[in-house]
């Protein structure tokens, strides 16, 4: 496994006497930052049930298209931003408990969550879904069962909303590649002058903007130049390719972690500034009406630029913030891997059970969200945190109080 010294040749401002000890400075806005994106994903899929747009197991009989403008916002940097975190913790704990120690602790944070995760609630979706379709007919149970039990579901194998899980070990099987093979095929010059081209992208105030371009580029190879979810297991290199791109952004980011603070310049306009960027999608997605051949080019430049601003932008804001001690935003932060494992589930089960209430659309996505969050909290707090699936899932246990929790392992 590589050494001190040949991580420090990746980056000579850490320097060899400079690689982090395990104990030293925590991250507290980042970790803040990398839960919210996850609990964002809640908020997606319980809107997504009751709009026209979007794939989910559960569509309500009245759907409303009111909430589909912040599906488009939140889906143009939530998944980047947290793959910019992961990159970003994955450089940590490979500066600092090495790369095997790194690999280690993946497996059983990750690997083990995605299968054990998915083999328990691939069958329990197959059922709920079935069964939403056959509701109203006689024995609708036996019926969503049958679909089970018949293996016909086989033939429609999909990862779920775990597929970022997948998509993340196949980013840390390049990362590993990466440490492996790159001080070994170029040489320690080349490595230097990419670091300090990215360090000064990272002072310029217009680094989203310049970060856009390629990934302009690699949108443009998309269906409609914009970000994907995997159609099955099967990676499909054009989905990746963006996500690569953030995750090498977080890693280089811990790597010059003096400059962390140049994230906090120009934040909070980046983040006022998708508002103007907003106003310019809605008036290119008229003109796109009558250019129907130049749409994916236009999707592609207008995700990059929104991507970027907020990446920058709110990952600036919570290291102005956040970035300091808050125990019960530490708890939240805690709960979020297990409260995004299993939203699935719970959402469905209270979408089916308000499918015959009287109530717009519009209230329902609320009304799922105040009661399915509870339950996942309570389900977080008594059968998750103080036992071995929080070992699991937080790195330790830890007692039920909140205001006690030192902070989950990374």
């Amino acid at each position: 496994m590589p050494d001190a010294g040949v991580l420090a040749g990746l980056n000579p401002h850490l320097g060899e006497a400079g690689l982090e000890k395990p104990g030293s400075r925590r991250f507290f806005a980042l970790d803040s930052l990398r839960a919210s994106m996850m609990l964002l994903g809640i908020y997606l899929h319980a809107v997504v049930g009751y709009s026209r747009e979007g794939g989910w197991p559960y569509k309500d009989a009245h759907p409303t298209s009111i909430y589909d403008w912040s599906l488009g916002y939140i889906h143009a940097f939530r998944m980047p931003l947290f793959y910019v975190m992961a990159g970003f913790f994955a450089a940590l704990l490979t500066y600092r408990r090495g790369l095997k120690s790194f690999l280690r602790n993946r497996t059983q944070r990750i690997l083990v969550p995605f299968v054990v995760g998915w083999t328990l609630m691939f069958p329990a979706v197959v059922v709920l879904a079935a069964y939403s379709r056959v509701v109203d007919q006689p024995h609708p149970w036996g019926k969503a069962f049958q679909v089970l039990t018949s293996g016909g579901f086989l033939q429609h194998l999909h990862p779920l909303h775990l597929w970022f899980l997948e998509y993340l070990l196949l980013l840390y099987v390049i990362q590993t590649m990466a440490v492996f093979v790159l001080p070994k095929v170029l040489p320690r010059a080349w490595l230097s002058a990419a670091n300090e081209v990215f360090r000064w992208v990272l002072g310029c105030p217009w680094k989203p903007l310049i970060l856009a371009v390629p990934m302009f580029l690699a949108l443009c190879l998309t269906t409609g130049g914009s970000l994907e979810d995997p159609p099955g297991f099967i990676p499909v290199l054009r989905i990746l390719l963006p996500y690569t791109m953030t995750f090498a952004f977080g890693w280089f980011l811990y790597k010059n972690v003096d400059l962390l603070g140049a994230m906090q310049r120009w934040a909070r306009a980046q983040v006022a500034a998708t508002g103007g960027v907003l106003v310019l999608i809605f008036f290119i997605l008229n003109w796109m009406d009558h250019h129907r051949s130049e749409a994916r080019f236009i999707s592609a430049g207008a995700v990059s630029v929104v991507m970027w601003l907020l990446i920058c932008g709110l990952t600036g804001v919570f290291l102005r913030y956040l970035d300091r001690p808050m125990p019960r935003v530490r708890y939240v932060a805690d709960s979020s891997y297990w409260l995004y494992l299993v939203h699935m589930l719970v959402l469905m089960a209270f979408q089916m059970l308000l499918r015959s209430l009287p109530w717009p659309a519009a209230l329902k996505v609320w009304l799922v969200l105040l009661l399915a969050i509870p339950v996942m909290l309570l389900s977080y707090h008594y059968c998750v945190r103080p036992t071995f699936i929080g070992h699991v899932l937080n790195g330790r246990r830890y007692p039920t109080t909140p205001g006690k929790s030192p902070g989950a392992e990374l």
